[in-house]
């Protein structure tokens, strides 16, 4: 008897050894018409296993486990493993799980189209920071939005600690959204070029190992390209001919920037001379349809050389008030998140504040 119970005591740590702690709810990243990056942060480098399906109560259920980790600079150290679920269907529902031995974990996706016929919706949120309620808030009306995906426009978090990032950005109103809803990351002066943020990020390109903060991706019709305004972007930086390359390269309808510090904006933090270069030199003769920014607290459109600059940077950071310049459409001092719709070779783009209140819309036909 006393035989039995010694080797149950040990059949019972010898399994809580091999199993992972999952620390957080899993997220998603990295979603493409083919592929998804799922995010989960453990205390062991040890593979995490999902299990995922179509949508449907006949699939068959598949699993992958993670194959690489990045490590956060907590002081017991965390793991951040990426499971790259791969040869998805395109534009097509999935539902997957995580589990470690005391809790599962589920969450549910939709791929990317492969072309320009099919409908959808994202949504655009930036410098959330460090008021929670009102992040938390946004984060609840976008989910009611059911969009496909988010841009975000950095300042995810007042600093790039752990436990800003934990604290600030991982709430649960946030955790509930993005793990059903993948985001790409402008990277913002806040959270910043740094180990945290780029253990908790994950761009499309997810065989480059380098951390750049700067990367592209298709969606449909849409040429995204996320920029990162906190490492060198000058004329000679390989951000520089990044930009240049993708866009005189692109195959997209719509072309769209993503970054957090404005070349163009009236109040706040003022216009950014090397950005303006940028936009006249590459946004405007390669025909972008619209550059999302954040950095000043507020809603602002302005309209520069047949370019939609939009400032949505009402994520909880304390507000600005917004000033006008001849190029200003419209302005708002609000907590405010963007919505963004195409559908029949149009996109629309709609701007709430935190009641729900329509603050702009945006349209754009091709």
């Amino acid at each position: 008897m006393k035989k039995s119970l010694f080797t149950i005591l040990i059949f019972v740590l010898f399994s809580n050894f091999l199993w992972s702690k999952i620390i957080m709810q899993p997220y998603l990243q990295a979603v493409t018409d083919s592929s998804i990056a799922i995010l989960v942060e453990s205390d062991s480098p040890e593979p995490i296993e999902a299990k995922y399906s179509i949508a449907s109560s006949s699939a068959t259920q598949l699993t992958a486990k993670s194959q690489t980790y990045k490590v956060t600079d907590n002081s017991a150290k965390t793991y951040i493993h990426r499971i790259y679920l791969k040869n998805l269907a395109s534009y097509s529902n999935y539902t997957y799980s995580v589990s470690d031995n005391t809790t599962k974990y589920q969450g549910k996706f939709i791929t990317a189209p492969s072309d320009d016929s099919k409908d959808f919706t994202f949504a655009i949120m930036g410098d959330c920071r460090s008021q929670t309620k009102i992040h938390s808030k946004i984060a609840d009306d976008i989910a009611q939005k059911e969009p496909n995906f988010s841009i975000y426009l950095g300042d995810l978090c007042f600093s790039p600690s752990y436990s800003a990032w934990k604290d600030e950005f991982f709430i649960p109103s946030e955790l509930n959204l993005i793990a059903n809803v993948p985001f790409a990351n402008a990277i913002g002066n806040h959270e910043d070029s740094k180990p945290n943020t780029y253990a908790f990020t994950q761009s499309p390109d997810i065989a480059n190992s380098e951390d750049l903060g700067y990367f592209d991706f298709y969606y449909g019709p849409i040429h995204f390209i996320i920029l990162n305004t906190e490492v060198n972007i000058s004329t000679n930086s390989k951000q520089y001919k990044f930009i240049k390359n993708a866009l005189e390269n692109s195959k997209g309808k719509f072309k769209i920037v993503a970054m957090h510090i404005p070349p163009y904006v009236a109040g706040g933090h003022g216009e950014n001379g090397k950005l303006i270069s940028i936009s006249e030199k590459l946004f405007v003769p390669n025909k972008v349809d619209i550059v999302l920014a954040g950095d000043s607290h507020f809603y602002q459109h302005n309209l520069v050389n047949g370019i939609h600059h939009l400032i949505i940077a009402g994520g909880g950071a304390p507000l600005y008030t917004p000033k006008s310049k001849d190029y200003t459409l419209n302005s708002a001092k609000a907590y405010c998140y963007g919505i963004a719709n195409y559908s029949n070779n149009a996109l629309t783009l709609e701007v709430y504040d935190i009641n729900n209140n329509l603050l702009d819309t945006i349209q754009i036909k091709k």
